[in-house]
């Protein structure tokens, strides 16, 4: 239905806020102790809507899922917050455009991997947004590895990073394909899994794989960093982590809901308009001047999505005339 693909581009702007503030809080402690605090968050807001959900139905609600689809929810969550970890990683140390430029490859893995595993048709028009997106990607974050590797340079009007693990820009972008590739998967498993499980459930299975991830990841990585902060004015560091969380199960909710009711290869699409959208926070919020080529991007990302969203109606209308 088209009520899907209005979820996927709400959760596109929840998204865009949500990287956002991951790379303002990313300049103020280890991107580690963000994802931690993402998961815990989340999982908290999660338990409290659901419990609230019985409440209001009058009946019990298995935070499990069916035993049926328990192994589907788990390999989601896993290959989700594998994504999740590695875009995070991938936001402190790249400069924003160029990790969601690199992340834009999801749809192209979910499309293909709905075309062969659910069956979902692949179109000329499919073909044709797809590039269009691509190149609407490149016009707005005119990626930087594509010049040169020479080291990472964040935008100055964005924190710095304080991970203490540093990547090369070739190894960084590497990292982000592999996290858009296990995005890819875990969008088809959504759309694997169906309506039979509710989109909270879905949130309280990826958010546990996402404490347990974090937590291996700064027992290992980041031993002796104790979420270090740096001195900076306004919100406090809490207030960055819990809004970070709070928009993280927003956006996690539309997405689920949104592929659970469309189709997974046109929802993944409108979902990248979050490119788009993080610019004009840049914009409005970081005071990132705007140039011609990311006003052209925007443009031809906008272009793309709405060539899915009528290839969806006209779908609905063939199906009814059918």
């Amino acid at each position: 239905r088209a009520a899907g693909l209005v979820l996927c581009g709400v959760s596109a702007v929840l998204f865009s806020l949500s990287s956002t503030l991951v790379k303002v809080t990313a300049g103020k402690t280890s991107v580690f102790y963000v994802l931690l605090a993402r998961g815990v968050t989340e999982l908290l807001v999660g338990s409290v809507c659901l419990v609230m959900q019985m409440v209001v139905e009058r009946r019990w609600i298995s935070p499990f899922g069916p035993a049926d689809v328990r192994h589907l929810l788990v390999a989601r969550a896993v290959c989700g917050s594998v994504g999740v970890g590695l875009f995070f990683f991938c936001i402190s140390q790249l400069p924003l455009g160029d990790a969601s430029a690199a992340f834009f490859t999801t749809p192209i893995f979910t499309a293909v991997l709905a075309t062969f595993v659910l069956g979902e048709p692949w179109t000329a028009m499919c073909t044709l947004a797809a590039l269009c997106s691509l190149a609407g990607v490149v016009c707005i974050a005119q990626p930087e590895v594509l010049f040169r590797h020479d080291g990472i340079q964040p935008h100055g009007s964005i924190a710095g990073s304080a991970t203490p693990v540093v990547a090369s820009r070739v190894v960084a972008v590497l990292l982000a394909l592999a996290g858009a590739l296990e995005g890819g998967i875990a969008f088809t498993l959504v759309r694997c899994i169906g309506p039979r499980v509710r989109p909270v459930v879905h949130v309280l299975f990826i958010n546990t794989s996402i404490i347990l991830i974090s937590l291996v990841l700064i027992a290992t990585l980041a031993p002796h960093d104790h979420g270090h902060v740096s001195s900076s004015g306004g919100i406090g560091l809490f207030g960055w982590l819990a809004a970070v969380g709070v928009v993280g199960f927003a956006s996690h909710w539309c997405l689920n809901r949104g592929l659970q009711i469309g189709q997974a290869g046109p929802g993944a699409f409108v979902i990248n308009l979050d490119v788009a959208f993080a610019y004009v926070i840049q914009v409005c919020v970081l005071g990132r001047a705007l140039d011609q080529w990311s006003l052209c991007g925007a443009l031809l990302i906008v272009a793309a999505a709405s060539m899915m969203v009528v290839q969806k109606m006209h779908g609905r209308t063939e199906g009814r005339d059918g």
